[in-house]
């Protein structure tokens, strides 16, 4: 298996090296004329009697370079004539101002040109240098430095420094530079070093939305934006959980403490009734395949998140974008920096955010044997030595005399360890990035871990200056070691040993009506068990992009994504599946393997111009989408040895194999118009078909079109002034999205492999219909974007919003008669609907003290307003894990019984008993009989009795939902000096969740005793009439869906604390080449405050995307990390 693994690692090294070699042999063929024109550029000039300045112009449009002129100074020149073939730009510049004797002289500074009057640089009598830092002593280069009231003016370089001569002291130099606020200093010495200060959620900052980006003040959508410094301050493993909390209506589940675990993540309810409800992932600009996850990503590599939340956002990827956007942009190199190398190293410990506490030997004894004469009498036994079980458990020697503490001896130190080293630089027509992530996690249990490879390679280069080309290779390597859960360790009987005397594995015996068998040993399972998962990604993406003439753009781009999952899980002989119950079977090993590839080739075009005060751009793009996936399974029994021969084909005995080989196809055409006049009013348009092969001819193509509106209020004269409210503008949207991930051939009846009396036959696997449909939501929204006081110093959004979805896509089980066992069906309809709202403030804002708030919180109304009459035969159908579908009611929704406490006397029974004689109360709940301690249930029906009668649902009834009233998030940072500290959370209110293990806890299984937890020791007895818990018994009737066992599962949880020192920039610059260097420390999962009992209020069923967060599985609890790490950057 490990030369499997690096056989993996040195395919994707050879893949990424391939790749990147033609990147780097790109940019070669390109680098000399780069440098040439980096040092001398020439130039091409043909102008006729214009004037200066369209001739300076000109030259700038060629260079690229930027000038730095009063206009005033080059307007009286508007006769200018010249004829320049391939000169130096210094010599176009003297051909232009010198030899023309305008009076007018000018200096080059890097790819500054800074044209003023002479006797202005004659009067030059000093010079003043200096360094651009931000707050956290990074170099910033490309600042402008200019002089307050004139043209004079430079730039800062690659490492942030300046030069720049003055007529005299004392003149104000003014520094800025997108994102960051802009200052002015009066100068007073030879030198001014100056510290800039990130704007935070600047109107200027340029978002994501899909095939493009837009500036924040001239959205119209609904998009929010993660704050990347939250990243960038957490040592979590995966970029799921940093996340959680930090974006209005986006609602993230951390299910799991198992390293490598998956997050669930919707944003604004659930509008899908087939599983795909997690949003459409788009990374660089290219859509990810369903089965991406979000925690492939190296969160070091990652340089902004934007959510698409609304209808008219997200309708621009149609029907990808039924359940919502997240847009993930990586970072890259910049152009004329010089190579940053940037290595991150952290080391964390893990611990168990709650014990798990079980039985002693002592206390196991004691309750087996009280659930045990408990059942004897329910069943009438006068004489308990005449009850089997009884017997069996009063033999001499069926308890053993150890004490085992199964839960140390299964878990192990868990260690962290997270490793990120990057360069990236660029010239002045490149540039390039490459960085390589590892993680490797261990696990609370033995054998458990992950280790995750990430390397992401880009290039981008300028083939001449009207063509650019890039290409990028994003590639993951993980390998999970799993084994047994924590159930397993918390069921094992605390009496019976975990070795033999001779130190080999004691593997327990028992008779069970006449037939000897075997208890598994959980140590056996955790340390000699082979169960180890691989996923191997990769993704390509290549493009050219033209710019012909001003405002025009057009784009050619090839992605291919790859992801092949490969599971093995290895029974040895010595185990009890891997011995067939220890039968003398020889080992058993199961082989899985699914394999994924997409492609997709697309085209744009772009074309944007602004005419006095009306601006609007044009986006048009084409894709062609090819995806294949396939999947094989096999079981082998009996191999030769346990150790090294047990590869698959070794095993003698065929057990199990199954498999499938599919592909789609979706053709997509988009279009969309932005218009804005005069920075006031804003109009967004777009339109997109998509055409599938998943759905029948009739019905292959859907249709997603979209409007929204914008009227910025600031823009008006009677706020453009206003002291207290700085930013303010008014949304509205309508926007359609869909969802057609149906199975691959699921409009088309289905034939299955079988076999019959050994020849080869084919079965039906499911019904075709050819009158299958896309899904479809229609989404309105009305939007509020606000800021107060300068610098928007609060600011936030508050937005309402409607989703109406028919057509649900749902696969029917047919009746057993048809012969087929199911069907995609078109079945309901939903709607959602609510609010999201957030708020920033920084608090204060100064050189020294900065600290600032974030907060956010949703509400969303969940509601099913159609149910086809042909599929549903009753409340309680179909029924989603505990959970039902019901008209007029929302998702979610647990369907049981109810209850009344527990009977506490016979009185109470028999008065139960004496409302219908004909029937017993509580007729069948695993058992005829009632005793005090048991659960009390409502007759809601007033017969007399509870009814249990498969398909009656007479009794049962709605008992709570599992989705939340309202969920949201907070963070919080104060920087001081050097000083960072940040923390951030995650909260959710009123819904309920169902402990599956709670009511296992009171009740023993017969034939195979286990351990219970200790919350067992709060039963129901006489002496403890409690109406907490029930009474203690064998193979329990008091565990099923009742509003006994549900919890209300709000929680307040702290994400993630961090502290970090970043050393004085003065310190480093001793150095000579260390850029940056960080100490930091910091707790992931810290607290979460709740009253639930069970372990994890946000724990979810994976393979239940619509109600997996109804019951609680949790088999493997929440951990909390410890992380101390160092941050450096060289240049």
């Amino acid at each position: 298996m490990k030369k499997n693994y690096l056989r993996q690692i040195s395919c994707l090294g050879r893949m990424a090296l391939k790749w990147w070699l033609c990147l780097l042999l790109g940019g070669m063929l390109n680098l000399p004329a780069t440098a040439q024109q980096k040092t001398a550029p020439r130039v091409n000039l043909k102008v006729e009697k214009t004037s200066l300045i369209r001739a300076i112009e000109a030259l700038r449009s060629q260079t690229r370079y930027n000038f730095l002129f009063n206009s005033k100074d080059l307007q009286p020149y508007t006769d200018i004539s010249v004829h320049l073939q391939s000169v130096t730009l210094q010599q176009a510049l003297d051909s232009l101002l010198i030899g023309r004797k305008t009076g007018l002289g000018y200096t080059i500074d890097g790819e500054t040109v800074v044209i003023r009057k002479k006797q202005i640089q004659e009067q030059q009598q000093g010079t003043v240098n200096g360094r651009v830092t931000d707050n956290r002593g990074q170099a910033l280069p490309g600042v402008t430095v200019l002089v307050k009231g004139t043209t004079m003016g430079t730039v800062t370089d690659v490492d942030g420094n300046y030069k720049i001569s003055l007529p005299k002291i004392g003149l104000t130099l003014r520094f800025s530079f997108l994102g960051m606020g802009t200052q002015e200093i009066v100068v007073a010495g030879p030198e001014c070093n100056v510290i800039l200060e990130e704007e935070q959620n600047s109107l200027e900052e340029a978002v994501v939305v899909g095939y493009g980006v837009v500036k924040k003040k001239d959205l119209t959508g609904s998009v929010s934006s993660v704050d990347t410094r939250l990243i960038e301050e957490s040592a979590a493993a995966d970029i799921g959980t940093i996340i959680q909390g930090q974006v209005s209506g986006l609602h993230i589940l951390t299910g799991s403490g198992a390293p490598g675990e998956e997050v669930q993540i919707q944003i604004r309810g659930c509008a899908s009734l087939s599983g795909n409800t997690s949003p459409l992932i788009v990374v660089d600009e290219v859509p990810m395949p369903s089965d991406f996850s979000i925690n492939q990503l190296n969160p070091s590599d990652i340089k902004s998140i934007d959510v698409l939340k609304g209808g008219s956002s997200s309708a621009i990827y149609g029907s990808r974008a039924s359940a919502g956007v997240i847009l993930i942009t990586m970072k890259k190199g910049s152009r004329n920096e010089k190579p940053l190398i940037s290595y991150d190293y952290t080391f964390g410990t893990r611990q168990l955010v709650s014990d798990i506490n079980v039985l002693n030997t002592e206390e196991f004894k004691l309750l087996l044997l009280e659930a045990t004469r408990n059942s004897a009498q329910e069943q009438g036994y006068t004489n308990l030595s005449d009850y089997r079980y009884y017997k069996d458990y009063t033999t001499p020697g069926y308890f053993g005399e150890v004490n085992t503490p199964w839960m140390k001896l299964l878990m192990q130190p868990a260690r962290v360890h997270k490793h990120n080293i990057s360069v990236r630089g660029g010239g002045h027509s490149s540039n390039y990035s490459v960085s390589y992530g590892l993680i490797d996690e261990e696990g609370m249990l033995v054998n458990t871990s992950n280790r995750r490879h990430n390397l992401n390679l880009n290039l981008d280069t300028d083939l001449n200056k009207w063509l650019k080309m890039g290409v990028t290779f994003r590639g993951d390597l993980s390998k999970r070691g799993q084994t047994e859960n924590f159930n397993v360790a918390a069921e094992a009987r605390p009496d019976l040993p975990c070795y033999n005397e001779d130190g080999s594995y004691y593997v327990h015996k028992y008779m069970y009506q006449g037939e000897e068998r075997f208890e598994s040993n959980p140590m056996i399972e955790a340390k000699e068990r082979d169960n180890v998962n691989q996923d191997l990604g990769a993704n390509i993406t290549s493009y050219l992009v033209s710019r012909p003439f001003g405002g025009l753009s057009l784009r050619l781009q090839y992605s291919y994504n790859y992801k092949q999952s490969k599971g093995r899980d290895f029974y040895p002989s010595m185990t009890l599946y891997g011995s067939g119950g220890y039968k003398g079977q020889k080992g058993q090993l199961t082989n899985t393997e699914r394999l994924s590839e997409n492609q997709e080739l697309m085209g744009q075009i772009m074309y944007g111009k602004r005419i006095k005060k009306h601006n609007f751009d044009i986006t048009m793009v084409g894709t062609l989408t090819d995806s294949k996936n396939s999947y094989a399974s096999m079981t082998f029994a009996d191999f030769p040895d346990d150790k090294t021969q047990t590869s698959i084909w070794q095993g003698v005995t065929y057990k199990d194999q199954m498999g499938y080989d599919k592909g789609a196809l979706l053709l997509s055409y988009v279009a969309r118009a932005n218009y804005s006049f005069n920075d006031r009013y804003l109009l967004t348009v777009s339109w997109r078909a998509d055409g599938s092969s998943r759905f029948s001819p009739d019905n292959r193509w859907s249709y997603f079109p979209s409007l929204a509106v914008a009227y910025n209020l600031t823009e008006e004269k009677f706020l453009r002034h206003n002291k207290v409210i700085n930013f303010l503008k008014l949304r509205a949207s309508v926007g359609k999205v869909g969802m057609g991930y149906v199975d691959e051939y699921g409009w088309r009846t289905l034939y299955d492999a079988t076999e019959y009396l050994d020849q080869p036959a084919i079965v039906p696997g499911s019904m075709g219909n050819n009158n299958l449909k896309w899904e479809g939501t229609v989404s309105y929204e009305l939007g509020l974007d606000y800021g107060f006081f300068k610098n928007n110093r609060i600011s936030g959004t508050l937005e309402f919003y409607k989703k109406k979805t028919k057509d649900l896509l749902y696969r029917y089980t047919l009746s057993p008669g048809i012969g087929l066992p199911s069907a995609n069906v078109n079945f309901a309809a939903i709607e959602n609907r609510g609010i999201d709202f957030d708020i920033n403030a920084k608090i204060i804002n100064t050189r020294n003290l900065s600290w600032s708030f974030s907060f956010n919180i949703s509400k969303n109304l969940n509601k099913v307003t159609g149910l086809d009459s042909k599929y549903v035969s009753s409340p309680g159908s179909p029924a989603l894990n505990n959970t039902v579908i019901e008209e007029g009611k929302s998702v979610g929704l647990f369907f049981g019984y109810k209850s009344d406490g527990i009977f506490q006397n016979w009185e109470e029974i028999e008065a139960c008993e004496a409302l219908n004689p004909e029937m017993p109360y509580q007729q069948k709940f695993r058992s005829d009989v009632l005793s005090p301690g048991d659960i009390k249930l409502l007759d809601l029906s007033n017969d007399g009795y509870v009814n249990f009668t498969a398909n009656n649902y007479e009794d049962k009834t709605v008992l709570g939902s599992s989705l939340p009233d309202f969920s949201g998030g907070f963070s919080t940072r104060l920087t001081y000096k050097g000083f960072t500290f940040s923390m951030s959370g995650t909260f959710s209110y009123g819904n309920m969740k169902s402990w599956d293990a709670e009511g296992r806890q009171f009740q023993f299984n017969a034939a195979r005793p286990k351990n219970l937890l200790d919350i067992a020791l709060k039963r129901w007895t006489p002496e403890n009439p409690t109406n907490d818990y029930p009474k203690i018994r064998l193979n329990g009737t008091n565990y099923g869906m009742t509003d006994f066992w549900l919890h209300d599962a709000s929680y307040l949880k702290i994400n993630n604390i961090s502290l970090t020192y970043q050393l004085p920039a003065n310190w480093l610059r001793r150095t000579g080449f260390v850029d940056r260097a960080e100490l930091f420390g910091s707790i992931t999962n810290v607290y979460t405050f709740t009253s639930y009992p069970g372990p994890n209020p946000e724990s979810f069923n994976r393979a239940d995307k619509i109600a997996g967060a109804a019951v609680d599985y949790t088999a493997y609890p929440q951990t909390r990390t410890y992380n101390i790490g160092i941050k450096l950057s060289v240049k």
